[in-house]
């Protein structure tokens, strides 16, 4: 069994277990790595996305072309980039994420066209910094 599962079906809590909360809980229960924690304001998701990726420049995190197990993805439903989730190669491929209105699902890529996302970039940690 993946250990996805026992995050899937939590609820999203704002500024406590919301997207980037779920991101770094995997990462440090899962990889054993503790991630900054960021400020989220649920009406304002841009700013996360804009501090993650200013973060990136500097520090821990390298673009990727294609997935790999564990990168965070950036996921958006119009232009910018709006959330964040963690790829997982389980079942062809997909992204664990922490959504609003759902809490913690897990969904393919045609799954996540469904429901209106797009991803907007792969992230590999690192853990070194340029």
């Amino acid at each position: 069994m993946h250990f996805a599962t026992k995050y899937i079906g939590q609820p999203y809590k704002a500024g406590f277990f919301d997207c980037w909360g779920l991101v770094r809980k995997v990462y440090a229960d899962e990889y054993g790595v503790n991630l900054p924690a960021f400020p989220v304001d649920v009406d304002n998701l841009r700013q996360l996305i804009k501090t993650v990726k200013e973060k990136s420049n500097s520090t821990l995190w390298q673009e990727e072309k294609a997935p790999q197990e564990g990168a965070v993805v950036l996921l958006r439903q119009s232009r910018h980039p709006v959330h964040v989730g963690i790829w997982l190669n389980v079942d062809g491929g997909g992204v664990l994420h922490n959504e609003r209105t759902t809490g913690v699902v897990f969904q393919n890529l045609h799954s996540l066209r469904l429901n209106g996302w797009q991803i907007a970039g792969y992230y590999k940690f690192t853990g070194v910094k340029n």
